[in-house]
This record gives structure tokens, C-alpha cells and sequence, in this order.
């Protein structure tokens, strides 16, 4: 009985011995793998969490395209409402960009600047000078002025192109009135253009007697005349006196040193009622 035990025991032991030596991880070197038919050529990606493997370019990774950025302010527009009727009737701008716009309102009754099927309806008071910004898709669009009987006097085109820079003659509006000038302010040294200054005369008064420019820099001036009769936009001691003829929109460009200056309309009479200060710095 004692030495079949032992025999039992020592059966057990080797079946552990054998089964310890084969249970390893290592492959024998002597192994020959063997590629199986239509396996992919390629590496197959590790699994990524949610499943599955990121598309290349795509499937809601990095978008490694160009987004177009943070796009510059392109040349300011001005348009100027007069008897009823707009200064231009066809405007270009550039698509997905923002393009600031000064609206001038020469007559004493409201007007308004509207863009037919989108959200750009900018009230323009009597008198009044308008600041606002347009960011459009490309498109050819219609504007207006609403106000009830303006409408067949005041629409005009909107084109809005990819690409596409506001040309520089846009940069300030011109009335409908004959004669009057558009004339395209250019930055010194390829530089960035200063914001636009408007002025109107009505009433033979200037709408602001205080103006601040920066100093040594093409800025664009749109001199806008709501009187019948002429005016001039004079800066004293400098070179710049420029004829406002009645019921026009003059554009100019000046470029001064730093310095506080005096503006007048030096037609006699006026310039007790037109008298301003340029501010350079």
C-alpha cells in the first residue's frame, strides 16, 4: 500500500515538472510564422476609446485645415443719403469680413440703411452721422431705405465677393448732387489706413468741433455739405483748404506733424459759427 502511494505521488510530481516547462510565453526561436492570405500591408492602428480608429482628417479629430483666421478690417465704405437719394447705388465688398460703414444722413428726415434677407437694418436720424460694420457671405443683395415713398429713390446693389477687396474709390461716398469728387485716400508706407473722419456742415455750423487724428498718417476725411450754399474745410497754418461745394460730399486725405490746430469755413461770415480743433498726437 506504502509503495503504490509512493508511486502515485511520484507520478503527480512529474506531471508538474512537465506542465511548468510548457506553459512559458517565449516561443521557441525555431518558429516559423507564416503571413496569412490577404492579410492588410499595413500597420492596423491601436484601438482609441469610443471605438474604433480615427479617420485621417477627420471623424471629429483636429481639423488641420486652414480656418481662414481672424480675418483684418477691409477699406471703410461711406455712403451719404441726400435729397431722398443714396450717394453710390452699387457697392463691393468683400465676403466674411467685417468692412465698416459711415452712413451720413444730410437730409433733416430719417432715413435708414437696410440689406433685403439679412439681419442689417442701421437707423440713420436726421442730421446724424452713423457708424456701423457689415459681415456678409458672398451674394449680390439689394439695399434700401424703407421709410415709406423713400424706397423707389433709395435701393441700391450690394455685391459681396469672395476674395475680394473694397475698391479703393468706395472708401468715401459721393452725393447725388453733380460734381461732386471721390477721391481714394492711400496709407503712407503700405501702412494700416487710419479710421475715416466725417464732418458735416448744416446749418452753417460743423456737426464737431473737436477732431483727434493720429499724427504723421493718410487719414481719409469725407466733408459732407448739407447746405445749399459753399463752405471750405480750412486747416490753419497748414496747406489743407478744401471747397465744400453746396450740397456735395467732398474726400480728402490729410497728413499732419503732432500739434493742436484750429479747423474753419473761412467764407465770410461763417467762420464765427465754424470754427473747430484738430487734435494731431
Amino acid at each position: 500500500m506504502l509503495k503504490r502511494l509512493i508511486s502515485l505521488l511520484s507520478v503527480a510530481l512529474l506531471a508538474l515538472v512537465v506542465l511548468a516547462a510548457c506553459g512559458g510565453d517565449d516561443e521557441p526561436e525555431d518558429v516559423a510564422r507564416v503571413e496569412a492570405s490577404g492579410a492588410p500591408d499595413f500597420p492596423i492602428a491601436d484601438s482609441h476609446p469610443g471605438g474604433g480608429t480615427p479617420a485621417a482628417g477627420g471623424g471629429g479629430g483636429v481639423d488641420g485645415g486652414d480656418d481662414g483666421g481672424d480675418q483684418p478690417p477691409a477699406q471703410a465704405l461711406t455712403l451719404t443719403a441726400q435729397g431722398i437719394a443714396r450717394g453710390q447705388s452699387e457697392l463691393t465688398i468683400p465676403a466674411n469680413t467685417p468692412v465698416p460703414i459711415t452712413l451720413v444722413n444730410a437730409d433733416r428726415v430719417e432715413h435708414n440703411f437696410t440689406v433685403e434677407g439679412q439681419d442689417v437694418a442701421i437707423d440713420m436720424p436726421g442730421g446724424q452721422t452713423i457708424e456701423g460694420e457689415l459681415n456678409l457671405p458672398a451674394g449680390t443683395y439689394t439695399f434700401v431705405c424703407t421709410i415709406p415713398g423713400h424706397e423707389a429713390l433709395m435701393t441700391g446693389t450690394l455685391t459681396v465677393t469672395e476674395g475680394a477687396a473694397a475698391p479703393a474709390e468706395q472708401a468715401g461716398g459721393q452725393t447725388g448732387g453733380a460734381g461732386g469728387q471721390s477721391q481714394a485716400p492711400q496709407p503712407a508706407g503700405g501702412g494700416a489706413a487710419a479710421p475715416p473722419v466725417t464732418l458735416t456742415a448744416q446749418g452753417t455750423a460743423w456737426d464737431q468741433t473737436e477732431l483727434t487724428i493720429p499724427a504723421g498718417t493718410e487719414v481719409p476725411f469725407t466733408l459732407v455739405n448739407a447746405d445749399p450754399i459753399e463752405h471750405n474745410f480750412t486747416v490753419e497754418d497748414t496747406d489743407f483748404a478744401i471747397v465744400m461745394p453746396g450740397s456735395q460730399t467732398v474726400n480728402a486725405t490729410i497728413n499732419l506733424p503732432a500739434g493742436s490746430y484750429t479747423f474753419v469755413c473761412t467764407v465770410p461770415g461763417h467762420e464765427a459759427l465754424m470754427t473747430g480743433t484738430l487734435t494731431v498726437q
